[in-house]
Order: C-alpha cells, then structure tokens, then sequence
C-alpha cells in the first residue's frame, strides 16, 4: 500500500496483480502511483503477501479462486474499502 502526502482526497488506484501475486514488480507499481499523486494498493489474492514462484501452485490457487468467483469479488471489495477508508481517497470508483 502506498500513499502520496498532501492534501487529500487523493485519486486511488486498486492494483490487480499477476497470478503469482503481489510481486516486487506489484509494488513498486504502487509506488509508481503514489509518486504521481495518487494512493495505491496492490490486491493480495492469496494473503499475507504471499508471492507463488512454482507454476503448479499458481495453477491450484488460480482454480480455487476461478471456481468461487464470490471469494474473489469479497477480497477485492475489502480492498477497495481499505483503499478508500485508510487514504482519504476520492469516492467514485472507475474500472479500466
């Protein structure tokens, strides 16, 4: 998670990382955002900020995820809450 200082509210982005999850990449993403005004986290799919390296884990957890599209849609909706809740962010939300 990562938030840029000044006066808020900021404009916030949800980041939805790559299947293996929030990665190094995944984060400086959000540190990319936040350097450019905006407060950013990246979504945990797995928790815990578990990062999956071994191909036949990712496939496992990415066919629990696919086959409880509830689960998901719940962690992303608690995301987004904490998005919006903990930085002061703009209400509106627009999906790309």
């Amino acid at each position: 998670m990562a938030a840029t200082e000044g006066d808020d509210p900021f404009p916030g982005v949800l980041i939805a990382p790559e299947a293996d999850g929030v990665d190094e990449f995944q984060a400086s993403r959000a540190e990319t955002f936040c350097e450019l005004g905006y407060a950013a986290l990246a979504l945990d799919y797995y928790g815990d900020g578990r990062v999956l390296g071994d191909p036949g884990e990712v496939s496992r957890q990415l066919e629990a995820l696919g086959s409880d599209p509830d689960a998901i849609r719940a962690r992303a909706i608690a995301a987004l809450d904490v998005l919006l809740a903990d930085f002061s962010t703009a209400t509106s939300v627009s999906g790309h």
